[in-house]
């Protein structure tokens, strides 16, 4: 009798893992279907085509490495133009550059993040708040990457 409940509960604990593990890939999945449907709802959304970027390891006594940068961009698939206003970051040593005249419908917009790795040591991670005339006002970007010296 103990033996067939044991054998219940490792089975269940296998169907409960496999369908943690099946579920966690789609996640991902998932969050990009909820904005596609938002931008459907609400029209006039800005979306990053990625909204992270991990720098791996740099070596900051490399020349190459002074700084380091990455282009985020975003296509207006909107009817109205798309203006970013500015872009604010976490920390001193991150730098941004946005567009200077609107994203009409259809275009490519980038947002530089530029980071001084002179100022950082070990493991970083920054952010930058893209501030724009979409209903998602502010959108996060974030940067990450370890600094080695």
């Amino acid at each position: 009798m103990e033996k067939s409940r044991i054998i219940r509960i490792v089975f269940m604990a296998f169907l409960i893992l496999s369908f943690l593990s099946c579920s966690n890939k789609s996640v991902k999945e998932n969050e990009e279907i909820a904005k596609e449907k938002k931008i459907a709802k609400n029209g006039f959304l800005i979306l990053f085509e990625e909204d992270e970027y991990d720098f791996g390891s740099v070596n900051a006594n490399d020349k190459d490495n002074e700084f380091i940068s990455k282009e985020f961009v975003f296509i207006n698939r909107n009817e109205k133009p798309l203006i970013i206003t500015k872009a604010d970051a976490s920390c001193g040593c991150v730098s941004t550059k946005i567009p200077d005249k609107p994203i009409l419908k259809g275009e490519r917009g980038i947002v530089n993040v530029s980071l001084d790795t002179k100022q950082l040591t070990g493991h970083f991670t920054k952010n930058v708040y893209v501030k724009s005339n979409a209903e998602n006002d502010v959108e996060l970007l974030r940067v990450t990457g370890e600094i080695k010296k």
